[in-house]
């Protein structure tokens, strides 16, 4: 299935490098990052990081499809009876997404979408009273899928983005805890 879905969007992509008015760049910012679903009364929010490379290629005159290759940190942090444990999974990320203009002449937009990430690398950093240390975490799904929505603004060289990923995939052997991320996104576009 997800193999499937991979190859209908590279065949998306390709169809897409014909077209004129192409537009790429760098982001990176802040994912405010946390889990769903249940027994995730114990997780906080933690600020990890994102970077990456963006390519786009009109579908209209005021649409555009965008597929987007970064590094996305995600997590959470946990605090329970003077334990603190800080969850780090690491992935590499391939986005697809739909973009829309709205106002002010192709200077704000919507966007919406999808990702499917890879699990690079995952540890849980705990720390109470006189001890601390760093362990891997096993029994993670190796793939991760996630809805996108948003909304930026652009300029001539520069964007602005602010993006709710909602994780569709169990990411546990259990299947009960799932992604989610408010993410802060500054890019620059390379002409």
């Amino acid at each position: 299935m997800i193999a499937r879905f991979l190859l209908l969007s590279m065949l998306c992509f390709l169809s897409n490098i014909t077209y004129a008015q192409k537009y790429y760049g760098a982001n990176g910012g802040i994912n405010f990052s946390n889990l769903h679903g249940s027994g995730t009364q114990a997780a906080s929010q933690a600020k990890r990081i994102n970077v990456g490379v963006f390519y786009g290629s009109p579908m209209g005159t005021s649409n555009y499809f965008q597929t987007e290759c970064r590094y996305s940190s995600k997590g959470f942090t946990a605090k329970e009876n003077g334990v603190k444990a800080d969850y780090f999974l690491n992935y590499l990320e391939g986005a697809f997404i739909f973009r829309q203009d709205l106002f002010w002449k192709k200077h704000s937009y919507a966007l919406a979408g999808t990702s499917v990430s890879f699990l690079l690398s995952d540890k849980v950093e705990v720390s109470s009273d006189g001890f601390s240390g760093t362990f891997d975490l096993r029994d993670l799904s190796p793939i991760d899928v996630n809805l996108i929505g948003g909304i930026g603004i652009s300029g001539k060289d520069m964007l602005l983005e602010l993006r709710y990923n909602y994780g569709i995939v169990e990411i546990n052997e259990g299947g009960t805890y799932k992604n989610q991320a408010i993410t802060l996104m500054v890019g620059f576009f390379v002409k």
